[in-house]
C-alpha cells in the first residue's frame, strides 16, 4: 500500500486512533492498545478532547485492573455535546500538548455540522481557542493511506475504508485472517466478480476451488466460489454478483471479511458505506 504524498511544508502527520461508537449510551471510551503502547508515556492525565467547533472538554483517563486505558470521567459531556450516536466513526488527533481534536463522521459517513455554543457548560469545559487550526487542515487525506484508490474513489471512500479498519483493530479476533476489501467499479457491475489477495485462499485451503458461505451481520448468508488464480491473485465469483445486489454494494463501499478458524467455510462480511 503506497504512501500518500505529503504536501511541500505540511507539518508531519501527528498520532492518531479511530473509533466505531458501538455503546453510546457508556459513559467511558477505550483507547486502542496499540496507541497506548506507542504513546502512552506522552499522555497527559487528564486530557483535553476538541471537536473542530466548540469548547474544549477535560477528559481523565482511567487505567482497569486489566491494564486497558479508557477516557472517563468527562467523556460523557463531549459526547452529549457533540450528540454523538451508535455506529459514528470518531478520528482521535494526539496534539502532544495535552488534548486531542476529534473529528466526528456520521453513519453515512459525512462530517457532523459541530454545534458551536459553549455558553451552557461548565467548568469542566475550556473556552474554544479561537488560534486554533482550521477545518481545512483536517482533511480526508490523513485517514489512511490509500494511495490510487483515495484519487479514483474519493474522500468518503477513506471514512470507509478507516471505519471497517478500526472496526477490525477493535472487534475481530487476531486469530483469525480477515481483510478489507474497496468495492472499485468491476467489483459491483452486473457481471462482477471480487479480486482478493491469494493468500487467504492458500492459507486456510487445500483445494484451489472452494465453495464459501458469506454471512452478514443479521446472519442472511450467500453461497459463492472462491478460486486461486495466480501467485498473487484470488477470486469470488459464481454468487458474487448476487451478494452484491442483495446488499446494495455501490463503488466506495467497503467490505471486511472475516475467515473464522473453526469454520473457514462461512467468512463473516462487515459492510461500511461510503
Amino acid at each position: 500500500m503506497t504512501s500518500a504524498v505529503r504536501r511541500p511544508g505540511r507539518k508531519p502527520r501527528p498520532p492518531m486512533f479511530f473509533k466505531i461508537i458501538l455503546d453510546p449510551k457508556s459513559n467511558r471510551l477505550k483507547v486502542p492498545i496499540h496507541f497506548i503502547k506507542k504513546y502512552g508515556l506522552a499522555l497527559p492525565n487528564p486530557v483535553f478532547l476538541r471537536a473542530p467547533r466548540g469548547p474544549s472538554f477535560k477528559v481523565e483517563l482511567i487505567i482497569n485492573s486489566d491494564g486497558e486505558t479508557w477516557l472517563e470521567k468527562g467523556w460523557d459531556k463531549f459526547r452529549d455535546y457533540n450528540s454523538i450516536d451508535f455506529g459514528y466513526f470518531l478520528v482521535f488527533k494526539f496534539d502532544r500538548n495535552s488534548s486531542f481534536r476529534v473529528l466526528i463522521f456520521d453513519k453515512a459517513s459525512p462530517e457532523i455540522k459541530y454545534p458551536s455554543d459553549a455558553n451552557n457548560h461548565d467548568e469542566t469545559t475550556m473556552a474554544s481557542d479561537s488560534g486554533s487550526e482550521s477545518d481545512d487542515d483536517i482533511d480526508a487525506v490523513e485517514l489512511g493511506d490509500l494511495g490510487k484508490e483515495r484519487d479514483i474513489l474519493g474522500d468518503r471512500t477513506c471514512v470507509a475504508y478507516e471505519r471497517a479498519r478500526a472496526f477490525k483493530s477493535d472487534n475481530i479476533n487476531q486469530d483469525h485472517n480477515c481483510f478489507i476489501s474497496l468495492m472499485k467499479p468491476s467489483f459491483v457491475s452486473s457481471s462482477s466478480i471480487l479480486v482478493i489477495l491469494s493468500s487467504i485462499i492458500r492459507d486456510n485451503y487445500v483445494d484451489k476451488v472452494n465453495d464459501i458461505k458469506l454471512r452478514v451481520c443479521d446472519g442472511a448468508m450467500w453461497k459463492v466460489k472462491c478460486s486461486l488464480e495466480s501467485d498473487d491473485n484470488a477470486r469470488i465469483f459464481v454468487g458474487w454478483s448476487s451478494f452484491v445486489k442483495d446488499n446494495n454494494l455501490k463503488v466506495g463501499d467497503a467490505c471486511l471479511f472475516e475467515v473464522h478458524k473453526s469454520n473457514k467455510f462461512v467468512w463473516n462480511v462487515y459492510i461500511f458505506r461510503r
